[in-house]
């Protein structure tokens, strides 16, 4: 197969892609949007840590600071076996209700199931140990409990605006997906669900030997259940944590991102995983064809502008809705950095488990 054939190829691959984003771009502006809500709930916060002796006061401060009626929350630590003195964090001098446990079995998820059965509230809250809540964290994220059983958050970085045109992007089809009435992504960081709804459906009991996913796996549980899901993108309940600097944590931590979705996932979201990667594949081969000299690139180059055109509208779309506009600044290099970096940890999960706070990933 020569050049040319390999570009119509290309072409196509495009047109499709092209063809996803925009369906997806108007199922995000059709998209409802939630607002704060008068009703209050009794909630219980679930935070499973290992390891955050640096990160976990942080966080208890931000939850100090909200503006939620502090006699309405229950917060529920859960110490998945620290050893770096972190389990050792005394919080009873703290203004807020909070409880520290010490999992008994191994790994988030054990640690979520063991939250759950202690918490004294239906409403599950649950965010991570690394992360800062806003003010306004439960007067948002709580209000589509009036008619949604599980409510999903954003979540953004707070020192990089060049990965969070990654993850605006990731949340946007998130949301558009839920409307779509397809939910399959969603971040552990930032969710909410029912705690009766979590035992009907016996929570991680046929996933518990996977580490990871614990956010998406929870997802596709409530989905498969016909539960009524919530996505809500808003400043005022978006969580922030701090983005991986070192380009070796970086990648592990994409390749563990990425190890979420190789199991159980319904036909078509393993399609737009292929179009998505393909897609990038191929603009990486009109990169390097532009290197050659006399090869004619017209037709790649027409396809490679127009999806990088649609992408950053798509962003634009997010940006506006979460009144978040410097990850815009940053789509020029991060549109291309993407393209690399999505076809190598796709190649890279495939053949390497990395390891997260010691712990081997099984997948």
């Amino acid at each position: 197969m020569g050049i040319e054939q390999l570009q119509y190829i290309g072409l196509f691959v495009f047109g499709v892609y092209l063809f996803y984003i925009f369906v997806n771009a108007i199922a995000l502006i059709s998209a409802k949007k939630h607002k704060e809500s008068t009703d209050q709930y009794a909630v219980t916060i679930l935070v499973p840590f290992r390891n955050e002796k640096e990160t976990l006061p942080v966080l208890i401060s931000s939850f100090e600071a909200m503006s939620y009626p502090s006699k309405l929350v229950e917060i529920v630590l859960i110490n998945d076996h620290s050893d770096d003195g972190s389990e050792q964090f005394d919080f009873s001098n703290s203004s807020l209700n909070i409880q520290v446990i010490h999992a008994i079995g191994e790994g988030k998820k054990n640690a979520i199931t063991e939250g759950v059965v202690v918490a004294t509230n239906d409403l599950i809250v649950q965010t991570d140990a690394d992360c800062e809540v806003p003010m306004y964290w439960l007067n948002y994220l709580l209000a589509p409990f009036k008619d949604y059983d599980m409510v999903c958050g954003s979540v953004l970085f707070s020192n990089s605006a060049l990965q969070n045109s990654e993850l605006l992007s990731y949340q946007g089809i998130g949301v558009a997906a839920n409307h779509m009435r397809a939910p399959f992504l969603c971040n552990a960081a930032n969710i909410a669900y029912r705690k009766s709804i979590f035992e009907e459906l016996d929570g991680f009991s046929d996933n518990i030997s996977i580490s990871s996913g614990d956010d998406i796996y929870l997802l596709r549980s409530f989905s498969k259940a016909k539960r009524k899901i919530a996505y809500t993108l808003n400043e005022k309940c978006c969580v922030t944590t701090k983005a991986e600097k070192s380009p070796g944590k970086y990648l592990k931590q994409r390749v563990r991102w990425a190890s979420k979705t190789k199991r159980g996932q319904s036909l078509d979201t393993i399609l737009a995983g292929i179009l998505v990667f393909l897609t990038n594949a191929f603009v990486l081969f009109e990169i390097a064809l532009a290197g050659i000299q006399g090869v004619e690139i017209g037709i790649g180059l027409i396809a490679v502008v127009s999806k990088f055109v649609i992408d950053f509208l798509f962003l634009f779309l997010i940006a506006q809705r979460m009144k978040k506009y410097l990850p815009l600044l940053a789509f020029p290099i991060a549109s291309i950095w993407y393209s690399l970096y999505i076809v190598l940890i796709v190649l890279l999960s495939v053949f390497y488990r990395p390891k997260w706070k010691n712990r081997k990933i099984h997948i």
